[in-house]
């Protein structure tokens, strides 16, 4: 009984906490100028922010693909690409990242690695993304700072700077460090009075399926090639807001903090799709720049319609073939 009452808890919290950010967002909108905006883009830019997207994605799929075959997965990169769209569409569509528990369990006979293992896999990605955007946005708000105009709400972002630091250097502490820890997981195995013991279990399992992951790349030539297929990766999606600043004739410069500030305002927990925290601050990354607040909401709607339309068409595509479906096997 206890799991779907929290389910739902946690669900109705998330939809409440988006109704907040919708309703920080709706004071300073005026719809009439928002609709003007969208209306003012052209399909030419969406079909390049599209292809732009794709590729984003591709070097994402590479990079899933090279973790999983470096640990032992026979899966090839053709028949990868379902579990691993079919997760991120979930993840759009439902709430508590399901996707990522799709990915793991309903795809374990696919992949043919340990549940556990691949949940290694997601958690390591997960740090790999937030050591990237954190750099990312932390470098926009450094270069740009002599053309940012602080004010009122906006003061916070610009505060959250040292936040944001300390956020990227915890998670690329954890990716180099985390390997090493497997003699420290060892003295808390013997530490049973430390805690409820249901709690203690599912931190052991968590620590333990990462530790593991982290062992195996913790050489620094794997490492590298998965820093520089996130670096590039994310690059690709900086082009997105670019592209759609372009559109809607906006500062480029706005793009980098817009990107990092909407990315790591979905760590909010939040209804399915981020729907308010992603836009809210997209938004400010642009009013930073001087850009009205309405044609910054505009912006941040219609980057956020990007990322999430396609995405989870293809992955509601993938779950309607058969489980283990690709192009061809490359082994």
């Amino acid at each position: 009984m206890r799991s779907p009452r929290r389910f739902w808890f946690r669900l109705l919290f998330g939809i409440a906490v988006s109704g907040v950010f919708v309703c920080l967002i709706a004071r300073n909108l005026d719809s009439g100028e928002m609709l003007n905006s969208l209306s003012s883009v052209g399909w030419i830019y969406i079909a390049i922010a599209v292809l732009v997207l794709a590729g984003g994605y591709w070097l994402r799929l590479l990079r899933w693909h090279y973790m999983l075959a470096s640990i032992g997965s026979p899966l090839s990169l053709s028949r990868c690409a379902q579990p691993f769209f079919v997760g991120f569409a979930l993840n759009n569509l439902l709430p508590l990242r399901a996707g990522d528990v799709v990915r793991a369990v309903a795809f374990r006979r696919v992949i043919e690695l340990p549940v556990s293992t691949v949940f290694g896999t997601l958690l390591l990605e997960r740090l790999l993304d937030l050591v990237v955007v954190s750099a990312i946005l932390g470098a926009g708000l450094a270069v740009y700072e002599s053309n940012i105009a602080v004010s009122g709400e906006l003061r916070a972002l610009t505060e959250a700077a040292p936040i944001i630091a300390v956020l990227a250097l915890s998670a690329a502490g954890v990716i180099i460090l985390g390997g090493r820890g497997r003699p420290l997981l060892k003295k808390f195995d013997s530490c049973n009075h430390v805690g409820p013991v249901g709690l203690r279990q599912r931190i052991l399992d968590v620590l333990h399926q990462l530790v593991s992951v982290l062992w195996h790349f913790s050489h620094w030539g794997r490492m590298l090639r998965l820093f520089a297929l996130t670096a590039a990766a994310w690059l690709a999606e900086v082009g997105v807001f670019l592209v759609m600043a372009w559109a809607l004739r906006l500062p480029l410069s706005g793009t980098w903090i817009s990107m990092g500030a909407g990315t790591l305002g979905t760590l909010i927990p939040a209804s399915p799709g981020h729907v308010g925290t992603f836009d809210y601050f997209a938004a400010l990354g642009m009013r930073l720049h001087g850009v009205d607040a309405s044609l910054a909401i505009a912006y941040a709607v219609m980057v956020h319609a990007v990322l999430w339309v396609p995405l989870t068409l293809l992955g509601v595509i993938f779950m309607l073939l058969p489980a283990g479906a690709g192009t061809r096997d490359e082994r």
